[in-house]
């Protein structure tokens, strides 16, 4: 989530969050951002550099509200999973399985 100013900067003046964007990238994470509107007027030099750096890797969303960013987030979050194939479109007893009667423990 991306709100109005860039933010706390470490010993290296690096934000917690851009902290946490490169490492998602470095371990080839999938990565989410919201932008909180009204925070377009402004910007700190910092903050456009994070912004063009997350926007070249990865589509972002704009929230007003808390009801908003719920909605977005979860709604990424669905997204996310379906292209991990976690969520299936068939009940789990529907669906294909590599199991075999040697994978059933007898206790």
């Amino acid at each position: 989530m991306i709100g109005r100013y860039y933010g706390f900067e470490d010993k290296e003046g690096i934000s917690p969050s851009e902290r946490e964007f490169d490492r998602a990238v470095a371990r080839r994470k999938h990565r989410i951002a919201f932008l909180k509107v009204g925070t377009e007027a402004d910007r700190e030099p910092k903050k456009v550099a994070f912004l063009q750096k997350i926007e070249r890797q990865v589509k972002r969303s704009k929230f007003e509200a808390v009801g908003d960013l719920t909605g977005e987030v979860y709604a990424s979050l669905i997204r996310v999973l379906e292209e991990e194939q976690v969520l299936a479109s068939r009940p789990f007893d529907a669906r294909p399985s590599s199991a075999t009667f040697a994978d059933i423990d007898p206790k």
